[in-house]
């Protein structure tokens, strides 16, 4: 969450993602680490927005409302907990995994989030970051148990290293 390296590449990901047109989906299990990138992102681009539980239902759903409906691209950084249950906004086309996720079930749920059809959209990419310096992300990615690894592979997704 602290980490300036990790955060700009993912902040310089976004901004390439956002610049060639695409609605972007910004995701953190932490609500601090969702208010540092959105203070970076919105110095560099407009069109961001962020909801975490620090933010009334009201403001939460006015700024998913607005997003939902502007078909021009934006950037969207949220809590995990808060893009569940009624969540629907078919255009994203690319998500940011920015802290990592284990669960099998909240993994399949982005994915579906970002492969639902809508007109002009040709595909959808997902980012995970994946720390290879530290062994326990990389078991979370890519262990014996539960990992997001194996998500991918039992939903017949491309993985690819960059």
């Amino acid at each position: 969450m602290y980490d300036k390296k990790r955060n700009s590449q993912i902040i310089s990901d976004v901004i390439k993602e956002f610049d060639k047109g695409h609605k972007c989906l910004v995701i953190s299990s932490r609500k601090e680490h969702c208010e540092i990138l959105f203070k970076i992102l919105k110095e560099k681009v407009k069109g961001v927005s962020v909801v975490t539980g620090d933010y009334s239902r009201k403001v939460v759903q006015e700024r998913i409302n607005i997003f939902s409906r502007k078909r021009i691209p934006q950037i969207m950084v949220a809590t995990f907990d808060l893009i569940g249950e009624g969540f629907d906004v078919p255009d994203i086309d690319r998500a940011f995994l920015a802290l990592p996720l284990r669960s099998d079930a909240r993994i399949k749920q982005l994915i579906g989030r970002i492969q639902r059809p809508s007109p002009g959209k040709k595909d959808a990419i997902l980012f995970d970051y994946v720390d290879s310096g530290v062994g326990v992300l990389v078991n979370q990615f890519k262990g014996r148990k539960q990992c997001r690894y194996r998500s991918y592979m039992d939903l017949g997704i491309n993985v690819r290293n960059i």
